[in-house]
């Protein structure tokens, strides 16, 4: 049940960092001209927001079995989900020091799409009515979450 603790831990260290972020876009988005008011803190929040959801889905689905209280009937053991993480955030995230072509050419296309997300969430966020769009995604949300305990219990 260490891994319990350890969570708890990671999950602070995102609040912190969250907050710190928070503050930091606030600061810069004060100093916008009003032009582009609000463009840092769309595209901050959209990507934020948007790179959640693969880690979401990561977990619902790896960890959804019987000894984690899950409906599954098979889960992933919590040392290789750790591990299976360790290597998503190298692949993403991990230096280009010994690594092979092949791997420096993929990592190459992740980052020209995250660059690809920031910049259409950055460019048309903008424009989104903020009331409508946060009404959508909760309504999205309840829709997909209620969807998969429908056909997970």
């Amino acid at each position: 049940m260490y891994y319990i603790l350890l969570s708890t831990v990671a999950s602070l260290g995102y609040i912190v960092a969250s907050v710190a972020t928070d503050a930091m876009v606030v600061q810069h988005a004060q100093r916008e001209p009003w032009a582009i008011r609000r463009k840092l803190q769309s595209a901050s929040y959209g990507v934020r927001y948007a790179s959640s959801l693969a880690p979401q889905i990561l977990i619902g689905v790896s960890l959804n079995g019987p000894k984690f209280g899950g409906s599954f009937n098979w889960s992933l053991h919590i040392n290789d989900f750790t591990a299976s993480c360790c290597f998503l955030v190298d692949l993403f995230f991990g230096s280009l020091h010994g690594q092979s072509l092949e791997a420096l050419a993929l990592t190459s296309d992740i980052s020209e799409m995250r660059f690809s997300i920031l910049n259409t969430v950055g460019r048309w966020g903008v424009y989104m009515n903020w009331r409508r769009t946060i009404a959508l995604a909760t309504i999205g949300i309840v829709v997909i979450d209620a969807t998969i305990v429908f056909c997970t219990a």
